[in-house]
């Protein structure tokens, strides 16, 4: 079994009910993937909401991303978001750029992970893994 690192598999089953329930595996694995498809432009956008100053739409799009990620269980990078939500202030502020570019790297490994773990779901929803993941 894959350890993850940046992935809370609890969020799965806290949001989800875990693997008794076939249909919320379904729709975890579609909501999962809807996030990886928008995830990568709506960081470019919050970069851009952050270097124009456009602070409300930084805010509001940091809230969105904030609660996809903990429900999809990105709860450690969501927290990234929540210090963009929460905006230490006023926007532009010169450190949250930074916050957002000091965890690109942890977002691709996020993503990675949520890849990997959606792979191992959609084993078990077709039958081809008798044992529980989590």
């Amino acid at each position: 079994m894959k350890e993850f690192k940046h992935l809370d598999r609890q969020a799965f089953e806290k949001y989800f009910g875990g693997f008794d329930h076939a249909r919320s595996v379904g729709i975890y694995l579609k909501m999962s993937k809807l996030f990886l498809e928008s995830f990568p432009e709506n960081w470019k956008k919050l970069e851009c909401y952050l270097k124009d100053g456009d602070g409300d739409n930084a805010k509001i799009l940091a809230h969105r991303l904030k609660g996809a990620l903990r429900t999809v269980g990105g709860t450690r990078l969501a927290d990234v978001f929540f210090r963009i939500e929460d905006g230490e202030g006023k926007i532009p502020h010169p450190d949250l750029l930074k916050i957002l570019s000091e965890h690109q790297d942890e977002s691709r490994i996020f993503a990675e992970e949520l890849q990997a773990w959606m792979r191992q779901l959609h084993g078990s929803l077709n039958g081809s893994s008798n044992s529980n993941p989590l």
